[in-house]
């Protein structure tokens, strides 16, 4: 069991961020939330899967959104603490479990800090494992379903006090239609309860670690923020990452349609031209209009003085750094590339290991 202080939580906010790979929701508010948590006194609380009974039932709560904001559309409101915990509540009483911890549906400054932060106000221990091992774009995308695992049951409330409970879906995609529908009627996020597990199923379901690991990535960022020289080879290395080099993002075409930040941006760095296909996280990179990272592996873009970038921040003429690094082995499986390969965002390039990519373009 880990218990958490100020330095700590945002240490966590940070790394989770960075494996956002430019998703996972904002970590200005993750970090708000959860140094709030802390002056109320509240106790911010790890366990592994160990320290929990076989027979325990676990679930996870997280925000579905953009990362972006909708045009022309008002925000009606935002969701209270309140009302997630009474999402819990109900989740509980309508199908007769009782959840004994939380963990996080994905990394992401801001999503992986709401998990806990709702855990903590319902006096519940958060799991170091998440459902991703980075931010993802869609619901599918959790590796419960890799082995065969639906998300169903579920419940989903808006901003508009509105309690949907889902006893079961007819299809992944359909569940992802209506809380993305959701998400534009309230011009916002859903906050949904999903993901109903065993802690002996999660044993083997999630990617376990993985918020223990962000600590240890934020940590060493925040203490090496100083070295502008070496940061961003730093980070590279901790997540056995390539370094691809810097450059000044051009030609931003993004925007949010159908509940996604969607679109592209370039990198140009010197006579070479970087594209990036963004779909809330970073998705796909091409080096001269060559692959250089494919879903699911993971594209990382820091700021000058190490800090992760977030999508919904990028502008015209920022400079950033490029990272790509190799995904969790369960993505990498015939089915976790069935589900979050580049076939599935319609993307013509067959799935070839990061390393090797880097490794054909000699960098």
């Amino acid at each position: 069991m880990l218990k958490l202080g100020y330095d700590s939580v945002r240490d966590l906010v940070l790394g989770s961020a960075l494996l956002g790979c430019g998703g996972g929701g904002d970590p200005i508010a993750g970090m708000r939330i959860l140094e709030e948590a802390l002056n109320n006194r509240v106790n911010l609380v790890i366990k592994d899967l160990d320290e929990m009974e076989d027979d325990d039932f676990i679930a996870t709560a997280y925000f579905c959104g953009p990362v972006g904001s909708y045009k022309n559309c008002k925000r009606k409101g935002s969701l209270t603490y309140d009302q997630m915990i009474k999402a819990i509540n109900i989740f509980e009483e309508r199908f007769h479990v009782n959840i004994s911890a939380l963990y996080a549906v994905e990394l992401g400054g801001y999503n992986t800090a709401i998990a806990l932060k709702t855990a903590s106000i319902l006096g519940l221990p958060f799991l170091d494992a998440d459902a991703a091992g980075r931010a993802v774009p869609e619901l599918a995308q959790s590796t419960i379903r890799i082995f065969g695992k639906e998300l169903y049951p579920s419940i989903i409330i808006d901003v508009l006090g509105n309690y949907i409970i889902i006893e079961k879906y007819s299809s992944i995609d359909f569940y992802e239609n209506l809380s993305r529908y959701l998400t534009e009627l309230s011009c916002g996020s859903v906050f949904i309860v999903d993901g109903v597990l065993s802690v002996r199923d999660a044993k083997r379901m999630l990617i376990r670690g993985t918020i223990t690991k962000s600590i240890y990535l934020g940590k060493n960022i925040r203490e090496n923020l100083g070295d502008k020289s070496s940061i961003i080879k730093k980070i590279s290395s901790l997540i056995n990452g390539y370094y691809i080099g810097g450059g000044i993002i051009r030609e931003v075409d993004l925007d949010v349609v159908g509940g996604f930040l969607e679109g592209t941006y370039l990198i140009k760095e010197k006579k070479e031209v970087i594209k990036i296909y963004v779909k809330n996280e970073n998705i796909a990179v091409w080096l001269e209009n060559k692959p250089l990272a494919l879903p699911p592996d993971l594209i990382i873009l820091l700021d000058e003085e190490g800090y992760p970038v977030i999508n919904s921040r990028i502008k015209e003429g920022m400079s950033a750094n490029l990272i790509v690094a190799k995904a969790p082995d369960l993505w990498r499986s015939k089915k976790g590339l069935e589900i979050l390969g580049p076939r599935h965002f319609n993307i013509k390039d067959k799935y070839v290991p990061v390393e090797e990519l880097v490794k054909r373009l000699n960098l």
